[in-house]
């Protein structure tokens, strides 16, 4: 998918958040079915996770000695996986969890995430990753895929956690337990 595509779905996504919201503040002038938002923006992401490369997309891609094939996946690859992640409300509770694994993780400060709504903070996360160079994103990709892909993976541990009502232990927060494993990963 080309990045002007992209960019066109994340700002389709952004004006799908103002009509809702325009929709929510003023009944009386727009009228939007809930439903059919979320499965329209269920779909655009969707979208932005589909790998429909093609040889000939990729065959036009141009070859510089820091742009390689290997590059262009993993940048992909972040790029595709991120976005379903970053929007499940049960491993990042509060926008300021995906601010925080931007800027401890990805080096990454999206400015102003309070005033934004959590699908623009992901589009502007996205955005900026598209941006950076392969190579600042090395770590990040081969932690994330430790991370994700191991028989006994760090996710299946806090997926299985549960709440102790009796202790008043809680839940560790899934960006906390991410962020420690990924400090640990970049000690090795």
């Amino acid at each position: 998918m080309m990045e002007e595509t992209k960019n066109v779905i994340y700002m389709s996504l952004d004006l799908l958040n103002s009509i809702s919201k325009t929709a929510d503040a003023k009944s009386n002038f727009i009228n939007i079915d809930e439903k059919t938002l979320k499965k329209v923006r269920g779909e655009l992401f969707d979208l932005l996770k589909e790998r429909s490369h093609t040889p000939e997309e990729i065959k036009v891609i141009p070859k510089t000695p820091n742009f390689t094939k290997k590059s262009i996946n993993k940048k992909l690859e972040i790029i595709g996986l991120l976005p379903s992640i970053l929007i499940d409300k049960e491993k990042f509770r509060e926008n300021g969890d995906i601010a925080k694994l931007a800027e401890e993780s990805l080096n990454l400060e999206i400015p102003f995430w309070k005033k934004r709504s959590r699908n623009e903070i992901i589009g502007t996360l996205i955005t900026m990753i598209a941006k950076k160079e392969e190579k600042d994103l090395d770590l990040f990709f081969e932690a994330w895929k430790d991370f994700t892909q191991k028989e006994s993976t760090q996710i299946e541990k806090w997926e299985n956690m549960s709440t102790n009502e009796d202790k008043n232990i809680k839940k560790p927060d899934f960006v906390d337990v991410w962020l420690e494993f990924f400090n640990h990963y970049k000690e090795q």
